[in-house]
């Protein structure tokens, strides 16, 4: 067994597609070609858009496919002691403020300083929910400065001036509830090597690795797959109807996934059930042929 380690990190907010498939698979396939360990963790910091059951719908899907992760199953809803240490951390280097600003009031601004890196955060401020609390009336932002380049193992550089191109990055949320942003950055650059994840969350990793290095954590070694889109530019996903796979032919849908990833193996083999897939996914990964774009046919 190696020291790399990856993840999969769903939202319980719907069904596994094709979309999600690809990205698991090529996590797996990853962790499996470095002989490591890869870990599910259940990304449900966000009650108000999580889907009774979805969880639990995941796993079984996960199950189903054979994408068998190490120990037991990692929930982000156990961790806020983590997120609210790290909150704790940042605001005890003066780097956080309150954030009172509307996201009305935030369209086409860059960041909202101008008006609220004046207010600072208490300690008390820190501590997370597990439930929304609806009478908040400020989040809290972290406040980003300078230029940073990330390098990935399949996209080209990804180069943010967040003087620029972002607002000041919310940690906690108006409803005391842990950002994504600070979940995930806290729980990747703690157990995590490597994350292989889809590109349209590259622009989060970088805003993520930002946090990190406030934080003085190690970021991951990062590889996003590409967004499987189909001819009008839309990424298949929840918002536009893509189909769950949890109902589909387990081992064509995997081989399906397999093709998109650039992925192939020797004609002398059938893969004839998904524990032959499996067996030759090892050595048959090349994380050097995955596209960076993939569009579905007609």
């Amino acid at each position: 067994m190696s020291d790399y380690t990856g993840r999969f990190a769903p939202t319980p907010s719907g069904p596994l597609h094709v979309g999600s498939l690809v990205a698991a698979l090529a996590s797996r396939a990853d962790a499996l070609a470095h002989q490591g360990r890869w870990y599910c963790r259940i990304d449900n910091i966000d009650p108000p858009r999580e889907v009774s059951g979805s969880a639990q719908g995941l796993l079984n899907t996960l199950s189903e496919y054979s994408l068998d992760w190490h120990d037991d199953v990692i929930w982000q809803s156990d961790q806020l002691d983590k997120y609210s240490n790290a909150l704790k951390t940042l605001q005890a280097q003066g780097t956080l403020f309150r954030c009172y600003c509307s996201r009305k009031f935030l369209t086409g601004r860059p960041c909202c300083a101008s008006n609220c890196r004046q207010f600072s955060v208490r300690a008390d401020d820190c501590e997370l929910h597990d439930k929304p609390d609806i009478s908040g009336d400020y989040s809290i932002r972290l406040a980003l400065t300078g230029e940073l380049t990330v390098r990935d193992r399949i996209q080209p550089p990804l180069v943010l001036n967040f003087d620029k191109d972002l607002q000041d990055v919310v940690l906690r949320r108006r409803d005391c509830l842990a950002s994504y942003a600070l979940a995930c950055a806290v729980d990747d650059a703690t157990v995590i090597t490597h994350v292989v994840r889809g590109a349209d969350l590259f622009p989060g990793s970088a805003i993520q690795i930002a946090i990190m290095q406030q934080l003085d954590l190690l970021p991951p070694v990062y590889a996003h797959t590409p967004v499987i889109v189909d001819l009008n530019g839309r990424k298949l996903g929840k918002q536009t109807g893509a189909e769950a796979i949890d109902k589909l032919p387990r081992v064509d849908t995997l081989l399906y996934a397999w093709q998109l990833l650039g992925q192939s193996f020797e004609p002398a083999q059938r893969t004839k059930n998904i524990e032959e897939f499996w067996h030759l996914v090892p050595s048959a990964w090349s994380i050097d042929k995955v596209p960076r774009r993939v569009e579905l046919p007609a």
